[in-house]
């Protein structure tokens, strides 16, 4: 079938299309400041939030989550100019290193980054997160990040504007009596750091990774309580009473019976009584029954209670947890399907790449250009007297190293075959690409080497180029 065909004329130019402005919606559904995505309660607005507190006393989903978040924390990070700025990038990264504690640095915040950026992580799980950015005068005088004030989302009441149109205007929270009052302020979206996980269009509160996994962890909730029901009744049994009606008479209801004008128990019918006698015994409230001729009590015990079976959904529903939150790996050794140390590999190697994306979107949401809950670096940028002429393309970014060591060491293994082949010569660019990516601090001035010098014949280059050991 031959492909179709447009004509040129048909199709439409940007002269020819009206610009009144946007006219499509972005599809997310907000009413009221609240955002509503899903007909279950449990997972939307605080009724989620209060969903990702429980699923984290998972122990499966706790340990999966917490292997994550260390290796997000074990990156080290530092600003740094483009390739080829001049010096006025230069020095807009060494302020900012210095701001931020890194490359060496103290830091100006009132708290140390890596501590704030536990906070910030935890956007991942739940989807979203923002922070307050409170700013502070800097040595130099000019305006800075003082700390990124973290919001707990159970304080969060509204999303404004309040039915969703447009870009985010700001926040609306509950006081700290935890209802929304007149001690209640709207933070607007200029001072706000928002991240939010796998977002579609305007909606704030995006996906996050625990959501996948809810439908396991809800099953795996049901299998233990179900579990707790039938050693109960396996343990303790089901206590019973007989009723001889031969023995009772039809006059089991003593409706005059009063002393003093006040009702006994016996206007209660014997049924009753007894009813109530073994709800509390089961409830704790006696330890013995009083009982009457023609009832007797008995315990029916569960025998064929089978908790192997229940422990085989709970083990599926661990395994699908864990699947879904891309941390396969840790089930590497522990079936009889997986455990070989190429398969570890691979998926290690995923599971650095994911951390990698994950980090990335904090660092590029607090360093790129200014906008309605993001950009706080690109911001201050704007406010220094200087590093204000700083294009976009040429202001400072974070570099992160550390998460993708192994890649990295896999390519240090080939350098001597790429050096016999002649695909790679030992030079200063080399070498300070290998300290950057390892984490290094960059060759400090006059201590760059001339080619020949590396390739001298009793040289470590020269060694590693021919494949060779150095005595």
């Amino acid at each position: 079938m031959g492909r179709r065909r447009t004509s040129p004329s048909k199709i439409s130019r940007p002269e020819s299309i009206s610009a009144r402005g946007v006219r499509s919606v972005s599809g997310h559904h907000q009413s009221g400041g609240a955002v509503s995505e899903d007909i279950n309660p449990a997972l939307q607005g605080q009724g989620w939030v209060s969903t990702v507190q429980k699923m984290r006393r998972d122990g499966r989903l706790y340990g999966a989550w917490r292997a994550l978040k260390q290796t997000l924390l074990s990156a080290s990070m530092k600003w740094a100019p483009p390739p080829g700025s001049g010096e006025l990038a230069q020095e807009a990264a060494s302020w900012l290193n210095e701001m931020f504690g890194f490359d060496g640095n103290a830091g100006t915040m009132r708290r140390p980054f890596e501590r704030q950026l536990e906070s910030m992580l935890e956007f991942i799980p739940l989807g979203w997160r923002y922070a307050e950015v409170d700013y502070q005068r800097q040595p130099d005088g000019a305006w800075g990040i003082a700390e990124f004030l973290d919001c707990q989302p159970s304080a969060h009441h509204q999303w404004l504007p309040l039915d969703g149109r447009g870009p985010l205007e700001g926040i609306r929270q509950l006081d700290p009596s935890g209802s929304f009052g007149l001690n209640s302020e709207d933070v607007p979206a200029s001072k706000l750091l928002l991240l939010t996980l796998n977002q579609e269009g305007d909606n704030p509160e995006g996906f996050g990774l625990f959501r996948p996994c809810w439908f396991a962890w809800n099953l795996k909730q049901f299998t233990f309580d179900q579990m707790g029901i039938g050693v109960e009744r396996s343990a303790s049994g089901i206590p019973t009473a007989e009723l001889d009606r031969a023995e009772l008479s039809e006059r089991q209801r003593f409706e005059d019976a009063e002393i003093d004008g006040v009702p006994t128990d016996d206007s209660l019918s014997i049924k009753e009584q007894v009813e109530e006698a073994i709800a509390n015994v089961v409830a704790g409230a006696e330890a013995q029954i009083v009982t009457y001729k023609g009832v007797s009590f008995s315990m029916i015990f569960n025998d064929a209670f089978k908790p192997e079976r229940l422990r085989a959904v709970v083990d599926l529903a661990n395994e699908e947890m864990l699947t879904v939150f891309l941390n396969a790996f840790l089930m590497l050794g522990l079936s009889s399907s997986g455990g070989s140390y190429s398969l570890g590999e691979t998926h290690k190697d995923l599971f650095s790449e994911t951390a990698l994306n994950l980090l990335q979107q904090v660092v590029q949401t607090i360093g790129g250009p200014a906008g309605p809950g993001t950009g706080p670096v690109g911001r201050i940028l704007d406010w220094h007297p200087r590093f204000n002429r700083l294009p976009h393309g040429e202001r400072p970014t974070i570099e992160i190293t550390g998460l993708d060591t192994a890649s990295f060491l896999a390519f240090l293994q080939t350098l001597p075959a790429l050096g016999a082949a002649g695909f790679a010569t030992p030079h200063d660019a080399l070498e300070r690409w290998i300290l950057r990516k390892g984490g290094a601090p960059d060759l400090p001035d006059g201590m760059g080497r001339p080619p020949e010098e590396r390739l001298a014949k009793d040289s470590i280059s020269a060694a590693l180029m021919r494949g060779q050991r150095q005595p």
